[in-house]
């Protein structure tokens, strides 16, 4: 008989194991419960059962499953006397141990309620790494015995097993609502900004219109100085607030993954061009001069709108971090690098330094230190630079010394097939 047994045993620990190689591959909460429930009834012989796991939020021990009928209870609070007692314990309770066994008599009333609740005849604590995870009721057997002792720390053993993969599950569904959570949060940021961005662009378009007009020689002739100078701050303040505006747009744009990609032939030195035209006025205050060193490939595929907007980055900011102890030009130099275009914008400027050269291509971050937050900004420029390159397929990166200036370096496609116009994931970095 009791050789038979030991058979019996180690038969029903090989079946668990074999199920538990497949429970551990289910990351589903509720799929690795259900399966685990049949399979454990199954091997107990019972008629019923319930997973009763702990919710922190509500401080209770939840009914997550069921098999055999529903259950009258569906929650138990965590101060519980019975569930105090089995989390101090970590042993196995029996309906007739606990009517039995006089020296429950504290827990009794608990565990009758316990019992009757979810219609057990045996419960067990869930433990996993030192954690009172949840408990496991089973019912009747289906041979009408009771549970021994021999079976008793069998199946503890097999719930300790199955505790493990339940644990897991339970951590990997809090991540994957917690990245739900947070994806929304996102995505109503996204919303928001946009919209504020959108609202903000139709005054900011009227005033600097109206400034304009004012600042019509024609129309100003009757000013005094005092009053031509506060419209030109005027102005200006706006252009300074329409650019921030612009870029948040523009990410916001990436972000919501609605910013199309129209790939054609561009050529670069007519961009450059255009910029050094638009830049003319802030060369001439700083005394800047602007030098363009083309490789005789100058024309790359891509978005014409989006890679002009990466240019414009670094030379403005090379214009806005230009030093007037410095050498004072800034250059942009091509050569081909396989079936990619590699640019270099270089300056003589303020320079980064080792440990900001990385975040500065990250969402409203600049380079650390008083002397760069003196200049202002809003920290979006290379971040959109960062993810304008990278939607062309390409990539950017910086090389610098603080203090000694600064050579941006990123690469664009020479062939249209080269040009990666899906979306980028604007969240990876």
């Amino acid at each position: 008989m009791f050789f038979a047994k030991r058979r019996r045993e180690r038969s029903l620990l090989e079946i668990f194991r074999t199920y538990s190689k497949e429970l551990s591959s289910i990351l589903d909460l509720k799929d690795l419960l259900k399966n685990l429930l049949r399979t454990l009834t199954e091997i107990a012989e019972v008629r019923s059962g319930n997973i009763l796991l702990h919710e922190a939020a509500i401080k209770a021990f939840v009914v997550r499953e069921s098999l055999g009928g529903e259950p009258l209870i569906l929650q138990f609070a965590a101060h519980d006397p019975l569930i105090q007692y089995l989390a101090r314990s970590l042993k196995p309770m029996t309906k007739h141990q606990l009517l039995a066994d006089k020296r429950l008599i504290d827990v009794k009333e608990s565990g009758i309620h316990f019992m009757t609740g979810v219609n057990a005849e045996a419960v067990f604590p869930m433990t996993a790494e030192n954690k009172f995870i949840g408990l496991f009721a089973l019912g009747c057997r289906r041979d009408g015995e009771a549970y021994s002792e021999e079976t008793l720390d069998l199946l503890s053993v097999l719930i300790t097993m199955a505790s493990i993969s339940v644990d897991n599950a339970t951590l990997f569904e809090s991540v994957a609502k917690q990245n739900v959570r947070l994806s929304e949060m996102a995505k109503l940021k996204t919303q928001f900004v946009s919209t504020v961005s959108h609202e903000l662009s139709t005054p900011l378009n009227g005033i600097l219109g109206l400034t304009e007009v004012l600042l019509d020689p024609e129309q100003n002739e009757n000013f005094k100085d005092d009053q031509r100078r506060y419209i030109e701050m005027i102005h200006s303040a706006g252009k300074e607030l329409s650019e921030v505006v612009h870029h948040i747009i523009q990410l916001t744009r990436f972000q919501s993954k609605n910013e199309q990609t129209d790939v054609k032939k561009i050529d670069l030195s007519k961009i450059l061009q255009g910029i050094a035209a638009q830049l003319e006025d802030s060369l001439r205050e700083k005394n800047v001069e602007m030098r363009f060193e083309l490789d005789e490939l100058s024309t790359v595929y891509g978005d014409e709108g989006q890679i002009r907007e990466v240019f414009s980055c670094l030379m403005e900011n090379a214009v806005k971090f230009s030093r007037p102890d410095a050498p004072n030009l800034i250059g942009v130099l091509t050569a081909r690098h396989g079936d990619m275009l590699k640019v270099c914008v270089y300056d003589h400027g303020i320079g980064i330094g080792d440990r900001d050269q990385d975040l500065i291509f990250e969402d409203f971050r600049q380079a650390d230190g008083d002397l760069t937050r003196s200049y202002g900004g809003t920290g979006l420029g290379l971040a959109i630079a960062k993810k304008i390159v990278e939607r062309h397929g390409g990539r950017i990166w910086v090389e610098s010394k603080k203090g000694e200036g600064s050579q941006f370096f990123f690469t664009l496609p020479l062939k249209p097939a080269m040009v990666d116009a899906r979306e980028v994931d604007t969240h990876r970095e």
